[in-house]
């Protein structure tokens, strides 16, 4: 593994500790719930769910923590206000961790963005996203919020490549994100289609080597859409998890990894590639991991 040469930020978000050099702190691992399709949702306007089956997948989410050290945020999903604001509350009720606020559109986002302002729920919130298709009605409202943490997407469509990604982070993300008021920023090097993981991967080395920021991406967005491989769930597992953690051995900070009933099999990967990277920088650099890092945790 490697040490970036540039001050690597840390945040902690509701407990959770993101970023800084490779091999201090764990990958954190963020699943999804809720999303369209997901089979515990049974009305999605409304936000009517099956709570026993969200409060089984989340308690396995936090045994698989404490066996593999990896931690998690929850990527909340949701496709109406009412919808999205009813799974945010129940998150913030049922457990501990911080949350993507993951709305489809900012129409649905700032509405369950005011709310989790007005509740005390700002430490944990992530606001998912800031991108550069903003609206200048969005921007006015979330400068009337005091949410601290936001995700910063650098999804263009006029710029592809992984340096392109940098620059749109560099010029234009960030100085609009700090405008708006926002302290503490995650980068989303965006995955656009299966062939474009390498590329969102090396955006992730990139921002941290020039920016120091927290990055990431997911790669579920394209491999849930892998038609070659999606009948076949043995191969389409290991082609998953080859894809999810080409961009945790460049360096990322958080993977968003898809359902969350990935997470068993998928948690596990992660929790390894770290542990690798973090007993090679031990000796090398002198790293110290963080208590209860993988490479404490799985080995023994």
């Amino acid at each position: 593994m490697f040490n970036f040469s540039t001050e690597q930020i840390e945040y902690e978000i509701s407990g959770v500790k993101i970023g800084g050099q490779p091999g201090v702190n764990p990958t954190v691992g963020i699943p999804s719930i809720f999303f369209t399709g997901h089979s515990i949702v049974e009305d999605d306007r409304k936000g009517v769910f099956k709570k026993k089956r969200a409060e089984k997948l989340v308690n396995r989410l936090e045994k698989i923590k404490d066996e593999t050290g990896i931690p998690y945020i929850l990527d909340v999903v949701g496709n109406y206000p009412e919808a999205l604001t009813s799974f945010v509350d129940w998150v913030a009720d049922s457990t501990d961790v911080p949350f993507l606020l993951d709305g489809i559109t900012a129409d649905v986002r700032l509405p369950v963005a005011k709310h989790c302002s007005e509740v005390g729920l700002e430490e944990r919130t992530i606001y998912n996203s800031i991108s550069p298709d903003y609206t200048d009605e969005e921007i006015e409202v979330l400068t009337e919020l005091n949410l601290k943490t936001c995700v910063l997407l650098t999804f263009d469509k006029r710029v592809m490549s992984a340096s392109g990604r940098l620059d749109v982070v560099k010029n234009d993300l960030l100085p609009l994100a700090k405008r708006i008021g926002f302290e503490q920023f995650l980068v989303d090097t965006m995955v656009l289609d299966v062939p474009s993981i390498g590329t969102a991967s090396k955006a992730c080395y990139l921002v941290k080597d020039e920016l120091g920021l927290p990055t990431g991406c997911g790669a579920s967005n394209a491999t849930t859409q892998w038609e070659k491989i999606r009948d076949d769930r043995d191969v389409y597992r290991s082609a998953h998890v080859a894809a999810t953690i080409s961009s945790v051995v460049l360096g990322a900070d958080f993977v968003m990894y898809g359902p969350i009933g990935y997470a068993p099999w998928i948690t596990w990967a992660i929790a390894a590639v770290d542990a690798f990277g973090a007993y090679q920088n031990r000796w090398e650099y002198r790293t110290r991991p963080a208590q209860g890092h993988p490479l404490t945790k799985i080995f023994r």
